[in-house]
């Protein structure tokens, strides 16, 4: 007897892709409700200087020779002081020339909008990547890890 071909069923997608597909279609939802009701001509300003902001990132050099030099740093919004504002800790990249000799990471405290810089316990000089915020040993406080 020759081997039957049985057709095969399809699957149905699992649960985890349907919530991928609500979720976009909320988010387009949004996007359009949001576009709807935005001024007719929106412009974006730089504010960073009145917001304290003042640091440059640094990230490679001029040429951008190496993939290490083109990846920007990270930076992370939390609250660290508990005041209800969120605060920004700011990751600093370096070039190859001048290694470790950046102005390094600064986490700016939000006073109500504006930024100042806070600098104990918070230097780190090497090359930064990124930063995660989190409670790491269980205390009940907001832990940094920033990857250089």
């Amino acid at each position: 007897m020759q081997h039957l071909k049985i057709p095969s069923v399809p699957q149905p997608p699992p649960p985890s892709a349907f919530i991928c597909v609500h979720l976009r279609v909320r988010m387009v939802l949004v996007l359009l409700l949001l576009a709807a009701s935005a001024e007719a001509d929106p412009s974006f300003v730089d504010a960073t200087r009145e917001a304290g902001l003042e640091q440059p990132t640094v990230n490679g050099g001029p040429h951008k020779r190496f993939i290490l030099e083109s990846i920007g740093s990270g930076a992370a919004f939390f609250d660290y002081d508990g005041d209800g504002d969120l605060d920004l800790y700011v990751v600093d990249g370096s070039t190859y020339a001048n290694y470790g000799a950046g102005p390094g990471n600064v986490l700016y405290r939000n006073d109500s909008g504006a930024f100042v810089a806070v600098v104990a316990g918070v230097e780190d000089l090497g090359w930064g990547m990124g930063v995660a915020v989190g409670d790491y040993d269980g205390d009940g406080q907001r832990d940094l890890y920033v990857t250089n």
